[in-house]
């Protein structure tokens, strides 16, 4: 039996979402909510109304995990060895990961889990692609949205589901240009806002979680996202640079040596300490980069070290900065989205 506990309040609604698989006494459901006290900030800071709703749901049985499913499975043993040749060739060798997970997408089409580590394969792809094979990018990134979109169907409390939707919309959205991006705003700030509010535990090794993931993530795009108050009234979501900031000091807390974290948050700095005109924050965000090149990347940020020293020559641009150039926000450009909807 899957408890899933909701914290919402009619004004704010959901302001976050956690689950356990077992909670049979109180006591342990109790230690649960307080565990959960830490990230009820993570919302916008609003003042919390004096009536809260409090909902406990205890849903369906949960869909048998991955194990256990290859367990059942007729040809368990085979996939299982599937599985592990798949994640053995995920970082040195993407498209025969990428065969193992079409392979086991295939051979078990009930379960999320090898379809958003397809997702992520073909995103990852698209990502070691130069920038000027545009095309080449947008296929694999169109694929890892679709890929994402069915795993998110099969079990709607993925949250690595929710992150390489978001993480696809975002690449193919920045390939559309400003305004495709702000169309495609509002689904990636649900996506997002959902999946970190699951606390996601998944993680790779100590540079690649999923919740740090989601926090790196989260804070270009609040950082992108122009904080245009027409913005929030029109497409239902708005950019903040302290929310961008306070996301990439979480990323950072998790993956410290992650180059691209590191990258971020220098860019976030800047982009803060512009806005408020505050030399020290710009300071900062010079010395996150500075730092930054003297970390070791993985093939998919092999070009941040370049980043970081045009952010340095550059730290006028830190609100502009994304690992496909440089965005140029004009407001009557994202006008133009209030008339056209997102969720490619």
């Amino acid at each position: 039996m899957r408890v899933v506990l909701v914290v919402a309040s009619r004004s704010n609604g959901w302001l976050t979402r956690g689950e356990n698989e077992k909670l049979p006494r109180a006591s342990k459901f109790l230690a649960f909510v307080e565990g959960l006290r830490p990230y009820w900030s993570m919302r916008p800071a609003a003042p919390l109304p004096a009536s809260l709703l409090l909902a406990v749901f205890l849903s369906a049985p949960a869909q048998a995990d991955l194990d256990t499913a290859l367990r059942s499975h007729p040809d368990g043993a085979a996939l299982r060895a599937l599985w592990l040749e798949g994640q053995q060739l995920e970082r040195d060798h993407l498209s025969g990961a990428a065969e193992r997970w079409e392979r086991l997408v295939h051979e078990m089409p009930g379960e999320a889990e090898p379809h958003w580590r397809l997702a992520r394969a073909e995103w990852r792809q698209g990502e070691r692609l130069p920038p000027d094979q545009k095309a080449a990018r947008l296929d694999h990134f169109q694929r890892a949205r679709e890929l994402a979109s069915e795993g998110l169907a099969l079990d709607p409390m993925c949250a690595e589901c929710m992150f390489w939707r978001a993480a696809s919309l975002g690449r193919i959205s920045t390939s559309e240009g400003v305004v495709g991006s702000a169309r495609q705003a509002p689904a990636i700030a649900d996506l997002l806002d959902r999946a970190i509010a699951l606390h996601p535990t998944h993680r790779d090794s100590d540079d690649n979680t999923t919740l740090g993931n989601l926090y790196h993530f989260s804070a270009a795009f609040y950082r992108l996202v122009p904080d245009w108050l027409w913005l929030s009234w029109v497409l239902g979501v708005r950019g903040d640079k302290e929310r961008s900031f306070e996301y990439s000091r979480l990323a950072v807390a998790i993956s410290p040596t992650r180059l691209d974290y590191q990258v971020e948050l220098g860019a976030g700095l800047l982009c803060l300490g512009a806005s408020d005109a505050r030399d020290d924050l710009v300071r900062e965000g010079l010395a996150v980069l500075r730092h930054s090149e003297t970390l070791t990347p993985f093939p998919e940020v092999r070009l941040d070290r370049r980043y970081a020293q045009l952010l340095i020559l550059h730290p006028e641009r830190g609100c502009s900065y994304t690992r496909d150039g440089w965005i140029e926000l004009d407001e009557d450009d994202l006008r133009a989205a209030r008339d056209d909807g997102g969720d490619g």
